[in-house]
């Protein structure tokens, strides 16, 4: 009886088996890897446009087709193929470097632009620089701290009931949970991680909220902590920037906030709309120091910067 028995097989082939695998469930044959190109249709103008050539259809698949792509012209369209390599195919701007590539950059001729352009700090980022050296002028610190945190933190831990804020999807870590709507409570989690340092401290910080519609929110925020930080000495701080911004006019009224002590809290209304306020500023409530373990009196104001 004469045995027969299969050649055996080298790695090669075998990884070859191994890389299409089939599974049949419920009357269906899946293949894995999924080895089936993408397409992709590509208008010539889009392409001519971005590359300030002429090309018809037909010559830009026969481009696509130095870079290994299956494509097919119509009258305006050129519908690619994109091989499950290619990875890289996000966009029809991709299919556009590709065809400037087998088009060869050394064809372009270069052209001197007829205009010009001259670069320019924005007016606020001009303000905030402004501000920043004045409040290091007046012994502060910049701070630069994370736009994500939780609610317990923005809310419960201000003194605050609670309220909306946009909140993150499945996060990692209870720590940062949603995005903050103002930044104090950030600039009181500093002074709490240093408390076993040396007083005063003097900290401020410049930087975007996001309000519970998800707009971004430009404020400043500053906090001193020291035996002799009061209402008073926060309010001669605040003088200062109305006057570099140019707000003399605008008065101090009274203001009530949960996360400041009553009576010794006031607000700046903004020029733009009184009814809201530019800054509010005063003296921390002791609830609010005990929640961040803050043994030292506090003081500190929040400015929406957006509101100037």
């Amino acid at each position: 009886m004469k045995r027969t028995t299969s050649p055996p097989q080298n790695k090669t082939t075998q990884a070859r088996q191994n890389h299409a695998e089939e599974h049949s469930t419920n009357a269906r044959t899946l293949i894995r890897p999924d080895l089936t190109p993408r397409s992709l249709t590509v208008e010539a103008e889009y392409v001519n446009r971005l590359l300030g050539l002429t090309l018809p259809p037909k010559e830009i698949v026969d481009l696509l087709k130095k870079m290994r792509y299956d494509a097919t012209p119509d009258k305006k369209t050129i519908t690619v193929q994109i091989p499950p390599y290619r990875t890289d195919i996000l966009h029809p701007i991709d299919i556009v470097e590709d065809v400037a590539i087998a088009y060869g950059y050394e064809k372009f001729t270069p052209q001197v632009p007829n205009i010009y352009t001259s670069g320019a700090q924005s007016p606020t980022e001009t303000r905030d620089e402004q501000l920043r050296d004045l409040l290091t002028g007046q012994s502060y610190t910049e701070v630069m701290t994370l736009i994500l945190t939780n609610k317990e933190h923005q809310y419960a831990r201000m003194n605050l009931p609670d309220e909306d804020a946009v909140e993150t999807k499945s996060s990692v870590s209870s720590e940062h949970t949603a995005a903050r709507t103002w930044l104090l409570p950030n600039l009181l989690s500093v002074l709490e991680k240093n408390r076993n340092r040396e007083y005063p401290q003097r900290i401020f910080e410049i930087g975007d909220a996001v309000t519970p519609k998800g707009k971004n929110n430009h404020r400043l925020a500053a906090a001193v902590a020291s035996p002799t930080a009061t209402y008073s000495s926060i309010q001669s701080d605040i003088n200062g920037i109305l006057h570099s911004l140019k707000l003399d006019n605008q008065k101090p009224q009274p203001y009530n906030h949960k996360s400041f002590i009553q009576g010794r809290c006031a607000k700046i209304p903004s020029p733009r709309d009184p009814t809201k306020p530019l800054i509010i500023y005063g003296e921390i409530h002791p609830h609010v120091l005990a929640n961040f373990n803050i043994e030292t009196p506090a003081a500190a104001f929040e400015a929406d910067l957006d509101l100037i």
